[in-house]
């Protein structure tokens, strides 16, 4: 069994939002609503704002929850989501989880397992940052058609 996603329809925000006349807003409960698709058009993406030094996506659980594997889907067509950390915390705030993605080209969709030994700390908030790249010329973008935790 993959268990249930535990992020679905909860408490999400970012650090900025990109807003588009032709598409509107790219709101951060947009990663939580259940929908993977990773067409723009879809309206079912978030973007942070290209102003935004330092880019987050953070997700609230209501109650603590116990993940094991988190999947990202990226949007289709551009390399928004790579090189991301991913830090899993506590209700006191203390990262019990962390994973930097290392991909040299971006993926569809990124599959993050928790090692068994920091399976059993419960998870309050996922924090994801876009990295800054140091060859970047520009601020990075963060970019999630779809945000899923599943528990044991």
């Amino acid at each position: 069994s993959s268990g249930r996603n535990v992020a679905l329809k909860q408490n999400a925000v970012q650090s900025s939002t990109f807003t588009c006349d032709d598409l509107g807003g790219f709101l951060a409960s947009n990663a939580v609503d259940g929908n993977t698709n990773g067409s723009v058009a879809s309206h079912s993406c978030t973007n942070t704002d290209t102003r935004d030094p330092s880019p987050s996506w953070t997700v609230t659980f209501g109650h603590p929850q116990l993940v094991n594997r988190f999947v990202l889907y990226n949007r289709v067509g551009h390399e928004r989501l790579k090189n991301f950390t991913l830090e899993s915390l506590d209700y006191e705030n203390t990262t019990v989880f962390s994973y930097q993605d290392s991909s040299v080209t971006a993926l569809t969709v990124y599959t993050v397992t928790v090692p068994g030994r920091l399976r059993g700390s419960p998870v309050s908030l996922l924090q994801i940052n876009a990295t800054v790249l140091a060859n970047e010329d520009s601020n990075p973008v963060l970019t999630l058609c779809e945000f899923e935790a599943y528990g044991g």
